[in-house]
């Protein structure tokens, strides 16, 4: 999360969502397809994040 803004990576798809938390609390606006500059910064600070620290991606499930 930064801010207002959450995303969600789907283990089955790979696929990540981005809601707006202040506007849409129970998570059902998926604005990734509208808000793409925010989702691909997001997403990057997340893979950064995640190389600095050593976590591990889970597989794709469909996989």
């Amino acid at each position: 999360m930064e801010n207002d803004w959450k995303i969600v990576r789907h283990s089955n798809t790979n696929h990540w969502s981005l809601f707006n938390t202040a506007k849409d609390l129970s998570e059902t606006t998926d604005l990734s397809a509208t808000q793409t500059e925010k989702l691909a910064d997001l997403v990057s600070k997340y893979e950064q994040h995640a190389e600095a620290t050593g976590i591990l991606r889970l597989p794709n499930v469909a996989e």
